[in-house]
Order: structure tokens, then sequence, then C-alpha cells
């Protein structure tokens, strides 16, 4: 009976360590769902360095969606593991507008909030900062 509990506890923990290294976003989803709050749902993005753009210095992931003038959007950056993730939301012209990452002070905001001006393609730019392999999902909501 012993051996059988052992062997059950061991099978367990290798689940959930495949769980965890598949890295496919959707043990992020419960998560960022509830930081969008009282905000719509529109899209989510996985995000997975292994998917990246190895051209730039930093690797990067790029989604490109159409938002609309006079709504506010929230975009949440959620990720697994050491490091951070850096969200940064470009205008059509790939000008940026904002990021979650405030240089000065040196901090990482897990939530963006942005007040579209001119209906137009944005582009979600996504990097880590401090790791190799990482991945996340960020959640778009509108109001």
């Amino acid at each position: 009976m012993k051996l059988r509990f052992i062997y059950i506890l061991a099978l367990l923990f290798f689940i959930q360590t495949e769980v965890k290294a598949q890295c496919g976003g959707d043990d992020f989803m419960d998560f960022c769902a509830e930081v969008l709050g009282d905000f719509n749902f529109i899209k989510a993005n996985k995000i997975n360095l292994s998917n990246a753009d190895t051209n730039k210095d930093t690797p990067t992931v790029q989604y490109a969606q159409v938002l609309s003038t006079n709504n506010t959007y929230c975009i949440t950056a959620c990720y697994s593991g050491s490091g951070n993730m850096i969200l940064e939301l470009y205008d059509r012209d790939h000008k940026l507008i904002m990021s979650n990452y405030d240089k000065v002070k040196k901090k990482y905001y897990p939530v963006i909030n942005y007040i579209c001006s001119a209906t137009g393609v944005y582009y979600f730019v996504y990097s880590f900062s401090g790791v190799e392999s990482a991945c996340g999902i960020s959640m778009i909501g509108v109001k």
C-alpha cells in the first residue's frame, strides 16, 4: 500500500512537471481573465519565445489587432517563471505608444490601460527580460 502511494505521488509529480513545461498559455487564462475585471474580453495572445523573432537583440513575439477610437483597452501581461514579460504597444506607423515597463522607475506593471485616439491596426510586441526561455499570455479587453 505504501509503495503504491509513493508510485502515485511520483506519477503526479511527472504529470505536473510536463504540463508546466508545455508552455501553452492555458495555465494563465484564469488569472488573466480575473485581471481584466469589468472589461469585455476580446482576444488572448499566447506568448512563447520558441516562436520569437530572433533577428533582434531581444527575441520578440508580435501580434496585430484593430483598435477603435474612444474605446478603453485593458491589456494584461501574465507569465510563468522568473524574469519579466515586457509588453509594448505600437501604432500603425510602428511608433511606440506605451509599455508596461517604466524605464525611469525600473518597474514592470501586469496591466496597462489605453484610450484609443484613432481607429487602426496596432501592434502588440512581447519580450522577456532576465530569461532566455519563457512563456505567458496577454489578454485584451475593451470597455
